[in-house]
């Protein structure tokens, strides 16, 4: 089983949200894309079942970014993969990311057909922020 959550404070991570926050006039999440930096489990370990979601910093209002099935781990590994995307989820993410104090928490929850389950996951987001800097 799968259960990982991070809180992202972006003003703190990104420098335009940090330099333009309060001017920020709308965000759109254009790709979603995910990948294994690093796997040691057995070979074609597969995720059966994981949903990628996001939610208030607390965990309130949790939507659904993305859900994934029956994904061979292995086959991630340095392999960027675009997820689809679910409309609920990425509103909330660029309404997060949009409005202070622009942070907001992931979690990745799942299933894998066999343990011992190791590996580092990355998600990479594309988003395009129009701000007016005046």
């Amino acid at each position: 089983t799968i259960a990982m959550s991070e809180v992202v404070n972006l003003a703190e991570k990104v420098s335009a949200i940090d330099d333009y926050g309060d001017k920020i006039k709308s965000i759109e999440v254009q790709k979603v894309n995910y990948w294994l930096k690093a796997f040691n489990g057995p070979e074609g370990q597969t995720l059966t079942a994981g949903v990628l979601s996001v939610a208030n910093p607390d965990g309130t209002d949790l939507k659904v970014i993305a859900t994934m099935e029956n994904v061979v781990l292995e086959d991630l590994l340095n392999n960027k993969t675009e997820l689809p995307v679910n409309a609920d989820g990425i509103n909330k993410l660029a309404d997060r990311i949009k409005n202070p104090p622009h942070n907001f928490s992931f979690s990745l929850t799942g299933t894998v057909d066999e343990e011992p389950l190791d590996f580092t996951v990355a998600f990479e987001f594309e988003v395009k922020m129009v701000a007016n800097p005046l």
